[in-house]
């Protein structure tokens, strides 16, 4: 009886070790992506609210700038006071457009139109209520 080195369907070890070898480059190969997968969505979902953080910050600077203003224009002399009613007219036309694109959303400041709940609630509805407060405040500079 001859001397059989391999039990039957079980291949030459080259190709077993051929075969683990694949095997576990695919598993690697596949772990890869689904890290890339969601590495690459935290990063984005990170980008907008990085973004909304960025704008409700400037709308934060330019209420000082605008208090700064009205401040400075009320004790203005007549040299001074066209130049700054000009740049106290900017700040609050910039807060404006900080504002819309925070309440709907803005695509070339990275402001999608469907922003969380959250940001919604606060915005919104009591006790907060930040859309009015902003909109009374410039009206008011206005």
């Amino acid at each position: 009886m001859p001397h059989e080195r391999n039990p039957p369907g079980a291949g030459t070890p080259g190709l077993n070790l051929r075969r683990r070898y694949l095997l576990a480059l695919s598993l690697l190969a596949l772990l890869a992506a689904a890290a890339y997968a969601s590495l690459d969505a935290v990063i984005r979902s990170q980008e907008t609210y990085s973004s909304v953080i960025n704008i409700s910050g400037r709308q934060r600077m330019l209420s000082q700038r605008i208090a700064l203003l009205s401040s400075s224009l009320s004790k203005a002399g007549d040299a001074e006071y066209d130049d700054l009613r000009l740049r106290l007219r900017d700040a609050a036309s910039l807060m404006r457009a900080s504002h819309v694109a925070l309440t709907e959303g803005s695509e070339p400041m990275g402001v999608p139109a469907q922003l969380s709940e959250q940001i919604r609630a606060s915005y919104y509805e009591p006790p907060l209520e930040v859309d009015r407060q902003v909109r009374e405040y410039l009206a008011h500079v206005e």
